[in-house]
């Protein structure tokens, strides 16, 4: 498993637009329909992380890798065996490629509101991000581990957010398979069978 971070404030206009251009029609039909250009761009680049990541760990040519969506919208590569799993929040993009399933998310650390809080923890969840002898930081930062742990485990298991509380962070069934930490003020989650991993920091 590879990974593999991009802010977008350095995407170039040449790199956008080249990127978009290879893109697949569906794609960009949803892309127009982005009301803000930052979303766009945010977009372009996470496809464009794929991309390369494919390309440099495959040896194919970056015009030959096609991304589609499966029936459930769930991205795959149409000519090479291999999947990946895109996110993005504020500026920061993050793909991840595996030779099997994989799913990532990532999340800017900021206050949240205790209904929030209370919508996607368990109780024992509720218990490790409400420590009392814990500063407010760190708690935002908790809840964020918790969370980008089951966005990434649901986009790996390629359903889409069903019921938060389905599953646990403590879950020694699931924690085996997740890579959580932070970077740079984000929480990061990457979901995967397989351990080994390597950062490339493009940012």
């Amino acid at each position: 498993m590879k990974y593999r971070f991009f802010d977008i404030n350095n995407l170039t206009d040449e790199e956008y637009f080249r990127y978009y251009s290879l893109m697949s029609d569906e794609k960009k039909e949803r892309l127009s329909a982005y009301r803000f250009d930052k979303d766009k761009r945010l977009s372009v680049a996470g496809e464009m992380l794929v991309k390369k990541l494919i390309a440099d760990e495959t040896g194919k040519d970056k015009n030959d890798i096609i991304i589609q969506a499966d029936e459930n919208g769930k991205p795959f590569i149409q000519n090479a065996d291999i999947h990946f799993s895109i996110s993005h929040s504020n500026d920061l993009v993050i793909a991840a490629i595996s030779s099997s399933e994989v799913g990532v998310d990532i999340e800017k650390i900021k206050p949240v509101s205790d209904s929030l809080i209370n919508k996607v923890c368990t109780q024992k969840e509720l218990e490790y991000v409400s420590d009392s002898s814990i500063s407010k930081s760190e708690k935002e930062k908790r809840f964020f581990e918790v969370w980008t742990f089951k966005e990434a485990y649901f986009k790996f298991i390629g359903t889409g957010i069903t019921d938060f509380k389905s599953i646990c962070i403590f879950d020694s069934d699931l924690r085996h398979n997740i890579h959580s930490f932070f970077y740079n003020g984000y929480a990061v989650g990457i979901f995967t069978r397989l351990h080994t991993d390597t950062s490339i920091d493009l940012t």
